[in-house]
């Protein structure tokens, strides 16, 4: 099912950062999230802030989660028009128990 996914618009997805890019391109992310039921690598662009939390995100290996339209291009899946990204606090929560 994931293959003929082309758009989800307005997704949240709950993942791990697992990639940032620093140098040409600050704001890269890639994480690690579940696209129908198949772990798939997600790339989105952040601001300053928010690239912040997933730059925290990676060093601690803690989990987040984010919104947005979730778009297939060229096999590749990316998050565009990002309405949120925080620190997934229920995932963490049920880690530390």
């Amino acid at each position: 099912m994931s293959d003929i996914i082309t758009i989800i618009p307005n997704t949240e997805i709950q993942g791990i950062v697992i990639r940032l890019t620093e140098r040409n391109h600050p704001g890269n992310v890639t994480i690690i999230g579940f696209v129908v039921s198949k772990p798939r690598q997600i790339h989105l662009f952040l601001s300053e802030s928010e690239y912040n939390l997933a730059l925290t995100a990676y060093h601690q290996r803690l989990p987040v989660v984010c919104t947005g339209d979730l778009i297939k291009e060229n096999d590749t899946f990316v998050l565009k028009k990002t309405t949120s990204f925080a620190l997934d606090d229920t995932l963490t929560e049920r880690a530390a128990v």
